[in-house]
């Protein structure tokens, strides 16, 4: 009679646990790209030329599965090789790619981030995120009904609130925007009602 051993722990595990997490991302890819092909179809339908781009040749991540933190100056280098004017790009957000083409996800606000990273790298006018609240707000409004939204908000302004724990932004994603129109700074719309 033939037997076979297998031993599980250690190293073993955490390879396996971190082969799990590469696998869940390219997972959680699918969404994202299939969106954006969706998007180019409704585009495309209104007459519009539109193209899908795969944000993984452009979105370039460490191996932290779940979580990927982004290489921004091999990010900027990577857009800009994005070419602009045959259409409309449409880039998915939340996802990246590790050195090696390994698919990462950017974990909370990694579309958002990737909106920010694109704007950076392509020298954006503005970013326009759209999101189930109204914008930047006073106070939160569950705690304060007086809360106000906040017509125009500065980078760096935007950045404090969000490392100050303001959940309607995450400081990843306005990290790229800081000092991209350092003239106008003080007084750039960041966010507000569409």
């Amino acid at each position: 009679m033939t037997c076979t051993v297998y031993k599980f722990g250690g190293s073993s595990l955490a390879d396996a646990a971190r082969l799990l997490r590469a696998r869940r991302d390219l997972v959680l890819s699918f969404g994202e790209r299939l969106s954006a092909l969706w998007m180019v179809e409704a585009l495309e339908a209104r007459g519009l030329p539109a193209y899908a781009v795969d944000a993984r040749e452009y979105v370039l991540t460490d191996e932290r599965f779940g979580e990927a933190r982004v290489d921004g100056p091999a990010t900027d280098r990577a857009f800009t090789r994005l070419a602009v004017g045959d259409g409309i790009p449409v880039v998915p957000g939340f996802i990246g790619a590790t050195p090696d083409r390994r698919t990462t996800t950017l974990g909370r606000d990694g579309s958002d981030l990737t909106a920010t990273l694109l704007a950076r790298a392509l020298r954006a006018r503005e970013v326009v995120i759209w999101s189930d609240v109204p914008g930047v707000m006073t106070a939160d409004p569950a705690v304060d009904p007086e809360a106000k939204t906040l017509p125009r908000l500065s980078w760096r302004r935007a950045a404090e609130l969000a490392r100050a724990g303001a959940r309607v932004l995450h400081p990843r994603c306005v990290d790229p925007l800081v000092g991209l129109c350092p003239k106008s700074d003080a007084g750039q719309r960041l966010v507000g009602q569409a």
